[in-house]
């Protein structure tokens, strides 16, 4: 089974993200995460994607989260940077469509 974990922003209407795949196997019972920071990856993202509008922004400036898969359990986490703000439905459908989650 191949899973995707990342990293994302939510900047304005637009999702800048980064992820990594892994294989794993239905044995494995563990947490898998992303292995670097937003702030590592944010300048070179920010130019790549969406024209490089958003590179003159700080990486903490817009909200951020990341994308977690736990193999104990067969689910994917969505986690955000500010816990108090609920994910909009329909952001949420674009992201789990960017990790491909079923």
């Amino acid at each position: 089974m191949n899973i995707k974990v990342g990293v994302f922003w939510l900047c304005n209407f637009d999702i800048v993200y980064d992820f990594e795949e892994y294989e794993i196997d239905k044995n494995q019972k563990e947490l898998f995460a992303f292995s670097k920071q937003h702030k590592e990856v944010w300048e070179e993202l920010s130019l790549k994607q969406f024209g490089g509008k958003y590179s003159k922004y700080a990486y903490d400036f817009f909200q951020r989260g990341r994308v977690y898969y736990n193999s104990a359990t067969k689910q994917y986490s969505v986690v955000m940077n500010d816990l108090r703000k609920d994910i909009p439905k329909t952001i949420l459908n674009k992201i789990y469509e960017l990790f491909e989650i079923n």
